[in-house]
Order: structure tokens, then C-alpha cells, then sequence
């Protein structure tokens, strides 16, 4: 095993520890079906915050978030296998406003698979799993041109939360294999990784957390 002198960072020989688009399977349906001809698939994460400043003080003396965390998905596809976009993701209409009920995005990390099956598929033992819970589209666009004639969609999809999950195992890291000893290094950090595995919907809300973050403060 070979160690980047300057990071700490670990290379196997033989192994390749870059995350790679290759190693990512998007499904829906519950698992059952694989979005194919994707293009891009990006995923932002918005968390609104707020700097709390006060008078006589040149700066900062807060950070705190102002609003819930936002995930807003952009998917982009080929019309292939005569499917649609909204088909292709096992929504039986091709115009948005059709949608009556959400769906749930799966992303399935297969690169850092421990034991691999036979096919060495999403089903291997290491397999992450990002899910986006309840999906809704916000836009779709289906662009025809002279000068190109495939027609490769888009569509923008809001997320009410989403979560990550392993699938053969529970972990409080899944992510991390023990590599560079990711682990909780307080009790109030605990709540970070229950709202990572779909424990809960933030991190805010639980009970307590101002005693677990100043244990000796007394009480007034």
C-alpha cells in the first residue's frame, strides 16, 4: 500500500480509489429498474444559513441554518428504448402535470463493493444505496433540432429528503470503511449520522442536543 506523503491519502496497488461515474447504477421502482441512457444526473444540496452579527462586534459570532435543506435533482437522457424521460423513470405519462404521486430515486455506489456476487452487481455486500425520497418533476424539456437529430431531455426533480443506506450491513459510517477513522467524534455528531442513514429528518430537532453540545453548562 502505497501513502501520499503530503494528504495521508491511501492507494492500493491494483485498486483504483478514484469515485468513477462507471461504478454508479441509478434505479428507481423500488430497486427494480435501472434508468438507462442517462447523460448527467447532478444533484444539488441547498442548505440555507444565516450569519448572526451583533453591535459591537466586528464580525461573526454565529452560523445557523435560516431553513429546512433543499435537494434538487437535473437529469438529463436520450430518448432510448422508446421510453421517455418520465418513462424511463417508470412514471406511466410524458407530460409532468399527469404526476399525482411521488417516487423515490435510488443511486447505488457499487464502488466500494467488500464481496462481490458472482455478477458482481448492485446486490454485492458493500454496495452503497443513496436514496431520494419522494421525487416530483418541477421541469421537462424535450429540445428537436435540424442539426442534431438525437434528442437527449431534461428534467428537474425536487426531493423531499434523501438518505443513504447499505445494503447488506448497518453501519453508523457506511461511507467510510473505518478509512481515516471516520466516526463520531461527539455525542451531537450522533445526530448527523441518524439523519445520514434516514434516521430522522434533521439533525436540529433532536431532543437534548444543547446539553450533548455543552455538557457543562448549568442550567438557569
Amino acid at each position: 500500500m502505497a501513502t501520499i506523503t503530503n494528504t495521508g491519502s491511501q492507494m492500493d496497488q491494483g485498486q483504483t480509489n478514484s469515485g468513477l461515474s462507471t461504478q454508479i447504477v441509478i434505479k428507481v421502482n423500488n430497486g427494480k429498474t435501472t434508468i438507462g441512457a442517462l447523460q448527467r444526473f447532478d444533484v444539488r444540496q441547498n442548505r440555507p444559513l444565516y450569519r448572526v452579527k451583533e453591535i459591537g462586534t466586528d464580525g461573526v459570532i454565529e452560523i445557523v441554518p435560516q431553513s429546512a435543506t433543499e435537494f434538487e435533482i437535473t437529469a438529463s437522457r436520450v430518448v432510448f428504448d422508446q421510453l421517455r424521460l418520465p418513462e424511463s423513470l417508470s412514471r406511466g405519462f410524458r407530460f409532468i402535470n399527469a404526476q399525482r404521486v411521488p417516487f423515490d430515486i435510488e443511486v447505488y455506489d457499487i464502488s466500494s463493493v467488500t464481496t462481490p456476487n458472482d455478477a458482481g452487481g448492485t446486490d454485492s455486500k458493500g454496495v452503497v444505496v443513496m436514496t431520494y425520497k419522494n421525487c416530483w418533476f418541477t421541469s421537462y424539456s424535450s429540445p428537436y433540432a435540424a442539426d442534431n437529430y438525437v434528442i437527449t431531455e431534461e428534467a428537474g426533480i425536487w426531493a423531499e429528503t434523501a438518505f443513504v443506506s447499505n445494503m447488506k450491513t448497518t453501519s453508523d459510517f457506511p461511507l467510510s470503511n473505518n478509512i481515516r477513522g471516520i466516526t463520531a467524534q461527539t455525542e451531537a455528531a450522533r445526530n448527523e449520522n441518524s439523519v445520514n442513514i434516514g434516521g430522522r429528518r434533521g439533525s436540529l430537532d433532536a431532543s437534548g442536543l444543547f446539553n450533548s453540545l455543552f455538557p457543562n453548562t448549568p442550567s438557569t
